[in-house]
Order: C-alpha cells, then structure tokens, then sequence
C-alpha cells in the first residue's frame, strides 16, 4: 500500500524507542526484534474507518453477483449516480466534482430515474456517514463496490471528500448533444478525447436506457428498458458487440439519430480506442484508472488520503476504559493480517510517569481471538485475519501513556513490534473518558424503543461540565438530501454512578444510531476535549470477549423471523385443537411454553433486527408488511386478533369432527413447515453463515425425539404424519450444512435471499440512463 511521506514505509527496521523506556530498547534490540510499520500514523480516524468500511464493512452485499432491480442492476444504478455527481467538475476553475450535490440535483432532466434515489436510499440505508465520512466518499465506495460486484477490477479507494450543500452547475452530458459538446464537456471534467472513449464504455458495460425515462430514445413501449449488451457483468462485451455490428446498445443503433450519442463517442478516433479494448485486460486496466479518476475527482482545496488498495497489516480500535473499585481498566484489539493459530500477540504500555514495565508487569496477553469476516473486496483479494481482543488492567494512579504490542509467531522468526512507528500508541490524556463498562444499552419497556445511556468518568469534582456532540447518519429526511443529524447536549451528574477514586460520573442519553460523538469538558479550569470517538467499538466491545475464533453476526440475521410466526400460529391453533380433541396433556404444556418461548424470541429478533433489513428501509415485499413490522406492539396485536378470530370459529363450529380434525391437520401441518423458510434460505444464499450447528443439532434431536413419543403414545394421526414431514426437511438442511458450511452468503439481494433475512431492495418505478448507466 502506499502511503504519504509522512506516513511509515511499508517495511521492517529496528528501531529506538524513546528515552522513557530505553532500557526496554536496548534489550530488544539485542535480541534483533523486528518492528513493523505495515499501518498508518494512530491516531487516524478516517483512515481506519475507510479501511473498515472497504475491508469488513457491509456495503458489498447489496451488489455481489451483480443482482438485478427491476430490469437493471443495483451497481449500474451506483455507477450511473457516481458519474453525475463527479459531472458537475470544472477543471478550469476547479469548481464541482464528486461531492454528493446530487442530493440537490435530482429534479432536473439529466438527472431521471427513480434509480438515483434508490441509490441515495441505499448509501443511507447503511448508516456509515460520520464528521469525516459523508455521503460523498459513500457514493465513492459504492462506485468501487459496484465495479467489483460484477467482476470488474479492484478500485483503490481514498477518502476525504466533502458534502456540498448547494447544486452544482447542470454539465451532464446528454445523448442527444453533439459530439463537440461531449468533447468539451469531457475535457471540463479533466478527460481527454481518448479517455472520454474509454469513460463511455467503461460505463456502459452496465445497465441501460429504460423507456419510461427516455421515450424518445427507446421508441417501442413495450420495450422497459434497452440494455447496452447482452451480459450484465463488467466486460469488454460492449466493445465487442459494438466491433461487430451485433450490438444491441439504443445509443448506437436507436431509430432516433439524433441519440446516437455512443456511436459518436466510440466511432470519434476511427475506432482506434475501441480496438484496443478487444484485450480484456486493456479494457480492465483502462476502466480501472478512469473510474478511479472519476471518484477522485474533486473540489480544490479537497484533500484525498492516498489510495487504499490493500488492507493496513495492522489495525488498532479505539481504546476503551473504565473505572471501578480503584482499578482503570482498557480494552482494545487489534487486527493482524493472515492467519496462525501459534501467533500470540501481547499488548505492552508505559505508565504516565515514563515508567517501562518491569519484566512481569505492565504486560497483557490477548483475551480472545476473532477470525476476521472480509467484505465483497477482501473476499475477492482472498484475504485472511485475525482479530486480538485485550483488556489490560491499570494502575489507576499512575495510568497509561502509550501502548504498543509484540506478536510472536513461533516459528523461530524473530518477534515483530507494533509501534505507531516507534512512537507508541499515545493516549493524550485520561482526565476525561468514556467509561465503557458504566455506559449501557436501555430498552423502554412501554415503546420497545432503544438508546443508549453514555457515562463520562472525569478526574475532578461536581464543579467540572462536561458536553457531547452526537453525529446520528439516521437521517430523519423522507427524500434526499440526507444529512447527518448533529446534536450537542450537556451532560448531567449521573445518581446512580456515585463519585469514586477522585472520578465524577456524568451521563446522557443518545440514539442509538449515533456512530461517532466528540465531548468536550472543562475540569478544574482546564478544557479537555476528544473528538470522533468510535461509539461502534464501545457497544460492540462486550461481544469480542465472548466471541469465539469463529465469527457471529451482530444482529438477528442467519435465523428466519418466519420461524417465529410459524410456531406462534401453529401453537396457538393447537390449543384449539385440544379443546376438541383431548390429547397428552404434556402437549398442550408444550405448546403454551413454546408460544412463551417464541414471544420472547421475536422480541429478541426485533431488538436486534438487521440495520437493512425491509422494516428499517420501509420497503417490505408483502401484503401490508406481513411479518416484517418494526414495532414488537404491531406482532402481539396481529396475534390478539388471531387468537379471538379462532376463538370464535370453535364457537360456532366446534361440535363439527370435521372441523377439529381440520384444525389438527392446519396446527400440525403448519408446525412442520418450520424447516422450510431456513430451507429456502439456506438454497438462496448457497451458505448457512449465522445459522448456528447447535441449532440444527436441537432441531434433529427434538424433531426426532417427538416423532418417536407420537408413536409410542399413539398421538393423533396428524401428529404422526406432520412430525415424519418436518424431520425429512430437518435432514435435508443437513445435507446443505455438509455441502456449503458456513460460509459467507454468495450474494445478498431481493431475488436471492428470503424476505425476511435479505436487504429489502425498494420496488422502483422506471429509470434511465444519459451517459452513463442505470
């Protein structure tokens, strides 16, 4: 990777470490210890944050395979609206460039199609905005994951865009505009002749002209959209197609000469260009460095960070402290490149005193390890990590000044330290914190809503203030522009943390959206202030303890909330069913408890829904949002409803044997259809990632079980029948955990993932395309 001058080199070199613990240095440089500079300057928020959201974050999942949204795809809709927000550049004055000023622009003709708010819906949808990572550098990424979605070349990305707040000039250029003003609007942009050429073409390997949005170019209604090749991956296809008189692109072949606007371009140098792209490679080498100009076009006086075209070697998180009992506590991790399961990593510091650590002190060893879950990029570069989790116990008297780690692989090389380049991981000061084990996650139990309750451990008395800015990317906006909500709150003396060890606890309560706060404080006359702390880490720190080497997902995704509906109906139908036909008491039992039990695990599942899942987007795929509510209040009053419909069913038909025994079979075969969502899901995705062994282990353990006691008791014939079916899909599921285990889901989209689990993809009206796709 390469990094700025003032950046460490990419490479391994003994070096000094300050005079504060230079007896530690001297001894580790007898015995030839080798330091690493494999990272960025710490602290560096943007960069490690553009890291993670390229390397580990989740953006990859809507576009993977390529996946389809009505009639175009999802990256040639990202595509599309990176061009025309880049569009609005003037390389003459330096005015406009990729800097999210869509968002103003969308009411004007060169920007149609409904696919330009449905990217902007899904950029917002992934609440990754924070200070210095907005829309801009997320309509970047997009560009990046989209190009790679669909098995083009590996972008490198930089971030530091900045949001504009006004529309910029209308400059798009149209398909019905000659080709000097392309050629002029090309050069305005910084593309030459040739590179609008390439541009063009690298474009138009995706997507389409859709009718509805330009009928003049598409002329037969019954035509929704005209594609611009016959495949719908990242190729030369177009260029080819194009060579050999077989294309089937509008904006070269369409009835309207006036919107022959790809044939101008591609035929402007005789062909010449467009021969050359015949090689694949060319074509991919060409389309990476024009669409990485593209989202790197920017504003003068904007500065990118350098190209990230690998991950850094070495990642630390934001440390995490807390104060109790007279002990500091600080937890941290840090991410190691490659795998081996003999490495062990121990985190070193020194106190604020300059003391170095005596030989069995000042020393922790990493608590747990976390296999690394790569995004769409990282899968693709075949990337492998290891996550060390640490929490290091501090004299809370004489604290921490920096820290740093020594990895040793045991394999007889010598030990590598990680330094922040010889500097150590400094912490400025611990005057002022959040304390990370005090803070926590409240549910009303009356709105099932969440936030989270923020506690600030300060080193003085009452008289300190302390205030907090809260940087929330759930924007509240129905409609573009989608900003970042900024709030700034003073804080109050916490009741329930009483002073302690010269610490007073001050506390707030956010969002729990909020992703990134800075808080300021003035204690005994003196300003503190620490600014972009990752709130992401801190509520997620208590789950790295408890992870295993394997990964779990976060949220509720991997388990069906079908499953959910299912038992509840099937259960509750039951009990009727025993009212008219009076089977094992230990049945109803059962069935009372697993209703309990199912209540209690929607409710879980709400709780900890996925962030893209169809009811945060609003846009689920079912007859009045079936199942996929946001609010636990709507499942309990659906439920109500079916218990007194059912209720008054067996009132009026209860003495009817046919009515029973149909009601048996609907409980029973209902219940045995339980397999069945996770069944399809599993297909969909070709993995079982966030499906757990041990669940399909109590599947075909009780499924089993139950069918043996339905014949030993003699059960009704329904119970019989419906427990042999539900066993049979038990098995089948066993058969894909055999087939594809674990691992990470081959695509993620409406029409390959069940609609519980999937991102709910919006269903949009018609979009177009200019010069660029939809």
């Amino acid at each position: 990777m390469k990094l700025n001058a003032n950046y460490p080199k990419l490479s391994y070199m003994v070096y000094s470490f300050p005079l504060l613990y230079s007896r530690v240095n001297i001894i580790l440089t007898l015995i030839g210890y080798a330091h690493s500079f494999s990272t960025f300057q710490w602290p560096n928020p943007q960069l490690r944050y553009a890291d993670n959201q390229l390397y580990e974050g989740s953006m990859g999942i809507l576009v993977q395979d390529c996946p389809s949204r009505e009639n175009t795809t999802i990256p040639a809709q990202w595509l599309r609206i990176a061009y025309h927000d880049m569009s609005t550049h003037d390389i003459d004055d330096g005015s406009g460039g990729l800097d999210a000023s869509i968002q103003y622009e969308l009411d004007r003709p060169q920007n149609i199609g409904q696919g330009m708010i449905d990217s902007l819906n899904d950029f917002k949808a992934f609440r990754i905005a924070t200070p210095f990572f907005g829309m801009a550098d997320t309509i970047a990424l997009g560009a990046v994951f989209a190009v790679a979605g669909c098995g083009g070349p590996l972008i490198p990305f930089s971030a530091g865009r900045v949001d504009a707040t006004e529309p910029g000039p209308e400059t798009v250029p149209e398909p019905q505009q000659d080709l000097a003003s392309h050629t002029e609007a090309f050069r305005r942009q910084g593309f030459s002749p040739t590179e609008m050429i390439g541009l063009v073409a690298c474009g138009h390997t995706l997507g389409g002209v859709r009718q509805v949005d330009f009928p003049l170019i598409v002329t037969d209604t019954e035509d929704v959209v005209q594609s611009f090749d016959t495949t719908i991956n990242f190729d030369n296809a177009v260029v080819s197609e194009y060579l050999q008189n077989t294309t089937q692109n509008i904006l070269v072949v369409g009835p309207n000469v006036t919107t022959r606007s790809d044939f101008r371009i591609f035929a402007s140098d005789g062909n010449v260009t467009m021969q050359s792209f015949l090689s694949s490679d060319t074509f991919a080498e060409t389309c990476k460095d024009l669409i990485g100009r593209m989202i790197n076009t920017v504003p003068n006086g904007v500065t990118l960070t350098q190209p990230i075209s690998e991950p850094f070697d070495y990642v630390v998180s934001e440390p995490l402290f807390s104060y109790r009992n007279g002990t500091l506590s600080m937890a941290t991790t840090l991410r190691v490149m490659t795998e081996n399961p003999s490495r062990t990593v121990t985190m070193l510091w020194v106190d604020r005193q300059g003391s170095s650590c005596p030989p069995i002190g000042c020393t922790s060893p990493s608590i747990s390890t976390q296999q690394v879950v790569f995004s769409l990029i990282g899968n693709l570069q075949g990337l492998t990590g290891t996550r060390y989790s640490f929490n290091a116990t501090i004299n809370a008297s004489t604290s921490i000044s920096k820290f740093w780690f020594e990895i040793n692989e045991n394999d007889g090389s010598d030990p590598i330290v990680v330094d922040n380049g010889g500097s150590g991981f400094v912490i400025e000061q611990d005057s002022m914190f959040i304390d990370n084990s005090r803070s926590e996650n409240v549910l009303l139990s009356s709105s099932f809503n969440e936030y989270r309750k923020v506690v600030v451990a300060v080193r003085g008395d009452t008289s300190s203030s302390v205030s907090i800015t809260t940087f929330d990317p759930n924007s509240d906006a129905s409609a573009p522009p989608y900003l970042l909500t900024v709030i700034t709150t003073n804080l109050q003396l916490d009741d329930s943390n009483p002073s302690e060890g010269g610490f007073t606890f001050f506390t707030v309560n956010i969002s729990e959206t909020v992703n990134f706060v800075s808080i300021s404080g003035n204690i005994g006359g003196v300003s503190y202030v620490q600014e972009n702390f990752d709130m992401t880490v801190a509520w997620q720190w208590d789950l790295h303890w408890f992870m295993p080497t394997k990964p779990i997902p976060l949220d509720s995704t991997g388990f069906s909330r079908d499953v959910c509906a299912i038992l509840l109906i099937a259960n509750i139908t039951r009990c009727f069913f025993w009212l008219g036909d009076r089977f094992e008491l230990a049945l109803l039992v059962q069935s009372v408890l697993m209703i309990l039990a199912q209540l209690a695990l929607l409710y879980i599942c709400i709780i900890y829904r996925p962030r893209i899942g169809p009811e945060n987007l609003g846009n689920s795929n079912r007859l009045y949002s079936f199942w996929q509510w946001s609010s636990y209040t709507q499942y309990i009053e659906f439920l109500a409803g079916l218990i007194l419909c059912q209720a008054i069913l067996f009132l009026i038909f209860g003495r009817s044997r046919v009515f029973i025994t149909l009601l048996g079979f609907f409980a029973l075969g209902l219940e045995s259809t339980l397999p069945i969502p996770q069944l399809i899901s599993n297909y969909k995705q070709r993995s079982l990632y966030g499906f757990r062994m041990s669940t399909l282990i109590g599947w075909l353990g009780g499924d089993s079980f139950k069918t043996v006691y339905f014949f030993l008791q003699n059960s009704p014939l329904q119970f019989k029948v419906c427990a042999i079916f539900q066993l049979s899909i038990d098995f089948a599921i066993l058969g894909q955990r055999r087939k594809s285990h674990d691992k990470f889901p081959r695509v993620y989209s409406e029409s390959s993932l069940s609609n519980e689990q999937s991102v709910s993809l919006p269903k949009v009206g018609g979009r177009g395309i200019d010069l660029f796709p939809d």
